[in-house]
């Protein structure tokens, strides 16, 4: 006789908790908190004569002095904090350590609010770590990248990061975990997967949720364009941007780089983890991203210039794909004897929609791999192999 239906269910949490806590143990010496802090501004540095020796009185003229040289600059101004607000307006007959006391809560409470945290992982035995590229977009010179590895906080430097597919990796002290290279697991759309979050009060916590849907393209976020992501319904902690997830075995499924509440819950965005792995590697090794070219201007499908290329062109309705504008000079389409007007139908064998879509597989490879195009010409059906080339360099 089978089981109940809530028995089943309740049956398959407990397995899911039990591969959940496993997964924590096993990782959790590899997940990072995440800090990048303004620069302090230390209330005693503003004058060098103060000192914790320095004498507190009872509102004479010597806190009256003493206040004047904490508050304000030479020309009598007071003082600005890091975020641009001034520093409070002394009282009349107030005490120094009054007006101390109000000035580090000021400055404290700036600091606490312009903390930007987020989440990580370590990548290898040198203490490399994959967070969010949009964690350090505000980031300025003088601020410090802090990470938490158990229960020590170390500064951390940029190695490098990717506003395309929205990677960065930084490095901090060596470190005694890290998530292995294994296969990447690919869940698809029901399974499970679970994340390690870092959170406000302590190390990781496990979240789990289900994926609700794959190559989910995100083209508003400027970062990161046409990216396939993974749509799951994983809760997102504050700070938990950076985080990894896994499948119920415990392989990477990607890292999460964007969540959304909607009415009912929140969708969490997953970076896949073999694009995470290429991207991040390119960064160890180079600094930067390694990313192919095909050497073609294209059309976006739907805008009014497409639709008329394709009426003169007389391209069948029943055919998508993207119709090329230009092919550059010498470039590795032009080599592959493409050309203008040509209407990309697949690459690779994947058929294309989107004009993203060609951007974020051209991206993908590297220089010097062969892929296989399948495209429209005056009415016939053709394949070319296309050696990727280079990107151009960037104007200055």
């Amino acid at each position: 006789m089978a089981a109940p239906a809530s028995a089943q269910v309740a049956d398959a949490l407990r397995q899911l908790e039990s591969r959940a806590a496993a997964i924590l143990e096993t990782h959790r010496d590899a997940v990072v908190a995440i800090q990048v802090r303004p620069a302090t501004f230390e209330v005693l540095a503003a004058s060098p004569s103060l000192s914790a020796a320095t004498p507190v009185l009872g509102g004479g003229t010597e806190d009256q002095a003493l206040i004047t040289m904490l508050a304000r600059d030479a020309d009598g101004s007071l003082r600005v904090h890091s975020d641009g607000s001034r520093f409070p307006e002394p009282a009349s007959g107030e005490t120094f350590a009054s007006y101390l006391a109000r000035v580090t809560e000021q400055s404290e409470r700036i600091w606490r609010r312009s903390v930007r945290r987020g989440s990580g992982f370590v990548l290898d035995a040198s203490g490399h770590v994959a967070t969010s590229a949009h964690l350090l977009r505000a980031k300025r010179p003088e601020d410090t990248i802090m990470m938490r590895m158990g229960d020590r906080w170390a500064r951390a430097r940029v190695v490098g990061q990717d506003a395309f597919t929205g990677i960065a990796v930084l490095l901090a002290a060596t470190a005694t975990s890290h998530v292995p290279a294994t296969t990447p697991a690919e869940p698809q759309p029901g399974q499970f997967v679970i994340s390690l979050q870092t959170s406000l009060d302590g190390g990781p916590r496990v979240q789990w949720g289900a994926v609700t849907a794959v190559e989910r393209r995100l083209p508003d976020l400027e970062r990161v364009g046409y990216v396939p992501f993974l749509e799951t319904s994983l809760p997102l902690l504050p700070g938990g941007i950076g985080s990894p997830a896994f499948d119920i075995d415990g392989r990477l499924v990607g890292m999460i780089l964007d969540g959304r509440r909607m009415e009912g819950g929140t969708l969490s965005y997953i970076l896949p983890a073999w694009v995470l792995r290429q991207v991040a590697a390119d960064l160890v090794e180079r600094g930067a991203p390694v990313h192919g070219s095909q050497g073609v201007d294209v059309l976006a499908p739907g805008r009014r210039e497409d639709r008329e290329r394709r009426k003169a062109l007389a391209v069948p309705d029943s055919l998508k794909g993207v119709l090329i504008r230009q092919v550059w000079p010498a470039g590795p389409a032009e080599a592959a004897g493409l050309a203008p007007d040509d209407l990309i139908l697949a690459w690779n064998g994947v058929p294309l929609v989107d004009w993203r879509q060609l951007v974020w597989l051209i991206r993908i490879h590297r220089p010097g791999e062969k892929v296989e195009i399948s495209f429209w010409r005056a009415g016939e059906s053709r394949t070319a192999s296309v050696t990727m080339g280079q990107p151009p360099p960037r104007n200055p």
